[in-house]
C-alpha cells in the first residue's frame, strides 16, 4: 500500500464536524477554507494559577485563543507562489491550533493574502488536520482545489444537480439520464466535427473551419426542434423509444401487454 496521504480538498461550506469526522475517521488529510469565526485556540495551554479550591470538570484544553490582536503578534512571511495560474506575492501568518469545532484537535492554521491587481486581499484563514505541514505546503495543496471547479459548475447548472432536492426521484433520473445523454452526444459530435453539424452551425466571428461545443452547440438549437421528441416517449413503459418503429404497432404492443 502506498504511503501518500489522501488529501480532502473543501471550501468552508463542508468544514464542519459533522462532514470532517468521516473523513478523517478513514485516515484522511483534510484542507480547507474556514470562515473567520471559528474559535482557535493556541498551543501551548498556559499554566493557571493554583487554586485552593478543587475543580470540577474535565481538564482544561483550550488556552489563548487567536483573536485579530493575537495573529498580528506572529511573524509574517512574503514569498512569491504559484497560485491560480500565475506567480503572486502571498503574504501569510501561521501556527498551530486547537480547533473549537473538532472537539479541540490540534490543527495547523494559516491566515493568508495575496496581491492581485486591486491590492491586497481580505485575510484568509485555511486550515489543514496534519498540524507537521508547512504553511506554504498547506496554501499549495488547496490551490490545487480551483482546477475543479468548472466541473463543479457544468454539474450544478448544465446538470442541474442544484435542484436535487426538489425533484421526484424517478422524476429526477429520467430528466438526468436526458441530459447526461445530450452532454455526451455533444462532446461526440465535437470530437468528431460531425459533417453535418458544422454545415448548419454558423458563428460569424468564428475562423472557417473551427469546430468547438459552442458551434455544435448552436446547430443542434437549430436541428433538433425539428425532431419530435414527445413522439419517443413511451408512457406505458416509462422510457424513451428513440428508434420506435411504426406507431400503429406500438400501440399495439401495449395493448397486448396490458390484456
Amino acid at each position: 500500500m502506498s504511503d501518500r496521504a489522501i488529501r480532502l480538498l473543501t471550501d468552508c461550506w463542508f468544514m464542519n464536524y459533522t462532514l470532517m469526522q468521516p473523513a478523517l475517521e478513514l485516515g484522511y488529510e483534510v484542507i480547507g477554507h474556514i470562515p473567520k469565526n471559528r474559535a482557535l485556540f493556541a498551543l501551548p495551554i498556559v499554566a493557571l494559577p493554583p487554586s485552593p479550591f478543587k475543580r470540577k470538570g474535565k481538564p482544561r484544553i483550550y488556552s489563548v485563543k487567536m483573536t485579530p490582536e493575537e495573529v498580528e503578534k506572529l511573524p509574517e512571511t512574503t514569498m512569491s507562489v504559484w497560485l491560480y495560474k500565475k506567480y503572486r506575492q502571498v503574504s501569510f501568518r501561521s501556527c498551530i491550533c486547537r480547533a473549537r469545532f473538532l472537539k479541540g484537535r490540534i490543527v495547523r492554521v494559516v491566515w493568508s493574502r495575496f496581491v492581485n491587481d486591486k491590492g491586497k486581499t481580505e485575510t484568509k484563514l485555511f486550515l489543514s488536520t496534519n498540524p507537521d505541514l508547512e504553511a506554504k505546503e498547506v496554501l499549495l495543496a488547496y490551490s490545487m482545489r480551483w482546477p475543479i471547479e468548472p466541473m463543479f459548475q457544468q454539474l450544478k447548472h448544465q446538470f442541474g444537480c442544484k435542484h436535487f432536492w426538489q425533484r421526484e426521484l424517478r422524476t429526477l433520473l429520467r430528466w438526468m439520464h436526458i441530459k447526461i445523454a445530450v452532454y455526451a452526444i455533444l462532446q461526440l459530435l465535437t470530437i468528431c466535427k460531425n459533417s453535418v453539424a458544422v454545415k448548419v452551425a454558423k458563428i460569424d466571428w468564428r475562423l472557417p473551419g473551427t469546430v468547438t461545443a459552442g458551434t455544435i452547440m448552436q446547430a443542434q438549437r437549430l436541428i433538433i426542434p425539428q425532431f419530435r421528441i414527445r413522439g419517443c416517449w413511451n408512457r406505458y413503459e416509462q422510457k424513451l423509444e428513440l428508434i420506435s418503429g411504426n406507431k400503429n404497432n406500438r400501440t399495439d404492443s401495449i395493448s397486448s401487454k396490458a390484456a
